[in-house]
């Protein structure tokens, strides 16, 4: 009953969040400091929207089957498992490195929001840089961490 629902809540939320990436890096004009971030961010959250989306709808399609079939060309109950174990492996993955990166790039605009209001004549382009490469190592360090324990004890 939720189901439907819930995707084409996610299917219009993602939707829009393209839209304000689209707007954003599409005009030329708005390609200035905070905008950037907020583009980022959106993307980020349109592509978690996406993936939480996706969970939903490919899950009950056997996706196991199709994987097993074309990576191992086996589709005997151990390869049915293997892929199985694969994919939620990679989409639990790709779920914690991009929540991480979203997380941390909104503590970024915060933080940065603030830092832009005690300094509004400093220039923010180097601490953007900073900003991505701090989400891109802090999400790796999570997917790493998650990869590394084992949770079957």
């Amino acid at each position: 009953m939720w189901l439907p629902i819930f995707t084409t809540l996610q299917t219009i939320s993602s939707l829009a969040l393209f839209f304000v990436v689209y707007t954003i890096y599409g005009d030329k004009s708005l390609r200035k400091h905070p905008a950037t971030i907020i583009g980022v961010i959106c993307g980020v959250n349109a592509v978690y929207c996406f993936m939480s989306l996706s969970n939903c709808l490919i899950c009950p399609g056997n996706a196991e089957v199709l994987f097993a079939a074309t990576v191992y060309f086996d589709t005997s109950e151990k390869s049915l498992l293997r892929a199985m174990n694969t994919l939620t492996y990679s989409y639990l993955s790709f779920l914690i490195f991009f929540f991480n990166a979203m997380s941390i790039l909104e503590s970024c605009f915060l933080y940065d929001t603030v830092w832009t209001l005690k300094n509004p004549m400093e220039r923010p382009e180097s601490r953007v840089k900073c900003y991505y490469l701090l989400t891109v190592v802090w999400s790796l360090i999570s997917v790493i961490t998650y990869s590394a324990c084992d949770f079957n004890v």
